[in-house]
């Protein structure tokens, strides 16, 4: 075919359309398009084309809807799980087992009892271990420790009034001293070491007879002051009383030695008794060593 040569083809246009696009008359060659917006019509498609296979899932789709009983008895479900009965029509007997159940039964039962002993073991221990914690850091109960220190200052008092009384009575002059006490000057401090303290009950009277000695104790800073108590109730304390120390003389020595031992210095005895004297020591302290 010559190069000069254009050659039209369509399947879809008459002769004089083809023949005006080849004379290269664009009037004749234009055509309007189609009136119609229905793009359903094609010129060709095929049967499993998308959209056909589209309008057949609708199509069943819709006629599930307007019969729903049809299409659930349409179904089928395949499984390999055995019909109930299957195996006793078939004659299929199950092997016997030699697993107790009641055993397992029995064995599943305490292990779940240990899991729960021991899960509430450890949820004791961890509620422990936070109420520690919580404790260190958070602020001391003041009020909660003077209501005990209360009680604990309640129950001293019963047996420190009691021998402060049994003291008084057996005293001359106990009433006044009992009138006297409330004068003396104490302070809490003082009187928490002679309440507890054995002994501070005789304490307390030795400063009720010595009103001048509560002053200077009261005079004094609070650490001084406490130590001051606490000696003056271990004074009066029969169990912690000091050994007993004799004011009599010394006792005599025995001698020992040479009785008729001089005692002139060695630089002032004659030369014989001298030489004796230091061969006496010589002797002394060769034996020593």
């Amino acid at each position: 075919m010559a190069d000069d040569v254009l050659t039209v083809t369509s399947t879809t246009d008459d002769f004089a359309t083809i023949q005006s696009v080849a004379d290269n008359r664009q009037e004749a060659a234009r055509i309007p398009g189609p009136a119609t917006t229905d793009f359903s019509s094609v010129a060709y498609e095929d049967a499993r084309s998308e959209r056909n296979l589209l309008r057949q899932r609708i199509a069943e789709y819709e006629a599930d809807l307007a019969n729903p009983s049809a299409s659930v008895a349409t179904e089928r479900v395949d499984s390999n799980e055995v019909e109930p009965g299957a195996e006793e029509q078939a004659g299929v007997q199950e092997p016997e087992s030699d697993i107790d159940m009641a055993e397992v039964h029995r064995s599943a039962k305490a292990d779940a009892k240990a899991d729960f002993l021991r899960w509430a073991a450890e949820q004791e221990r961890a509620k422990y271990y936070d109420q520690q914690a919580q404790s260190h850091l958070a602020p001391p109960d003041y009020a909660a420790v003077e209501a005990e220190l209360g009680q604990m200052r309640e129950q001293a008092k019963l047996p420190f009034n009691a021998r402060l009384k049994t003291l008084l009575d057996a005293k001359p002059n106990g009433q006044q001293l009992d009138a006297r006490a409330p004068h003396v000057p104490m302070t809490p401090e003082i009187a928490d070491e002679l309440l507890f303290r054995p002994g501070g009950a005789e304490a307390a009277i030795f400063l009720m007879e010595h009103p001048e000695k509560a002053r200077d104790m009261v005079r004094k800073p609070r650490h001084a002051a406490v130590a001051e108590a606490i000696a003056l109730a271990a004074k009066f304390d029969p169990a912690f009383r000091a050994r007993p120390v004799s004011r009599a003389e010394a006792p005599i020595r025995p001698l020992s030695g040479n009785s008729a031992k001089s005692s002139l210095p060695l630089d002032q005895l004659p030369y014989a008794e001298y030489c004796r004297a230091r061969e006496a020591q010589r002797k002394s302290q060769r034996y020593r060593r």
